[in-house]
């Protein structure tokens, strides 16, 4: 009787601090704030990275771009994606900007994240023909990965930018501008306080879980004993029997998550609603 009390005190007390620990968890989440984009639409610099001549350039070959092929490329770097894989957030970004024609479906995003240097080509569904996934990851091998992985973030921008602009050129079968030139090296510190691009990138949303505080500590209650209590008294059962020469005992566990997710607009120039399925390439 005295060893069922003792074991009864030990689940309540883990039930009761377990509990309050995940539930700290799930009374709030964080949800991914998508920026809006400026008015220049083509060249939007949520990190500080790019100088002014590269903003320029590539604002001016895109929108050269645009004019004479109707495809648009929009050229976007970010300080991280917040709760999402890079992949599904240069999905959400460029399906919320509507990059590309709504009808042609002929955007292109290329996302690069600084604090942990990674590329995204984000090819809309009417170019993948021309811009298959291998293309795209040979593009990015190419020109972005070891530019982006030593901070040349310009370097890798344009050149990047201009290997996917000459590709487009040929899809449509116009004759490429004699402006349309990869550079070897770039001035990566302008001292630039501020260039025209520099946006303010918006932190993630804090939301609130909209299930009663009741519903809220079942949840809790059952994740903890679920996900913790109950596989590692599995582990110590297994180990005492394992020293004992008893019996053995395996399992698998899974834990799982959730994303939420935002939207933004913008002004200026701005995107006709082309449609982004995932076709592609990431670095």
């Amino acid at each position: 009787m005295n060893k069922l009390k003792k074991y009864l005190i030990i689940f309540l007390i883990m039930s009761v601090v377990g509990t309050a620990f995940t539930f700290s968890f799930i009374t709030e989440g964080l949800e991914t704030a998508y920026p809006e984009h400026s008015k220049l639409f083509y060249i939007e610099d949520y990190s500080g990275v790019y100088t002014g001549n590269t903003e320029q350039y590539i604002m001016d070959e895109a929108v050269n771009l645009e004019k004479k092929t109707s495809a648009q490329i929009v050229v976007v770097a970010v300080p991280d994606t917040h709760e999402d894989s890079i992949e599904q957030y240069s999905i959400n970004l460029a399906n919320k900007w509507g990059i590309g024609d709504k009808k042609k479906d002929n955007g292109i995003l290329i996302l690069f994240t600084t604090d942990e240097p990674h590329v995204r080509l984000e090819v809309g569904k009417g170019l993948e023909g021309c811009l298959p996934d291998a293309k795209a990851g040979r593009i990015l091998d190419k020109y972005a990965v070891d530019a982006k992985d030593n901070g040349r973030w310009n370097e890798a921008a344009v050149n990047t930018f201009v290997a996917v602009a000459q590709v487009i050129y040929q899809e449509y079968g116009v004759e490429m501008p004699s402006t349309l030139k990869y550079v070897g090296s770039t001035l990566e510190d302008p001292g630039e306080e501020r260039t025209m691009a520099d946006m303010t990138f918006p932190e993630p949303n804090v939301t609130k879980n909209p299930d009663p505080w009741y519903i809220q500590i079942l949840t809790a209650f059952i994740a903890f004993w679920i996900i913790a209590a109950i596989p590692l008294f599995i582990i110590i059962v297994a180990f005492k029997g394992g020293r004992g020469g008893g019996g053995r005992y395996s399992g698998r566990y899974y834990g799982g998550g959730g994303g939420f997710h935002g939207g933004g607009g913008g002004g200026g120039f701005s995107g006709g609603g082309g449609s982004f399925g995932g076709g592609g390439a990431s670095r």
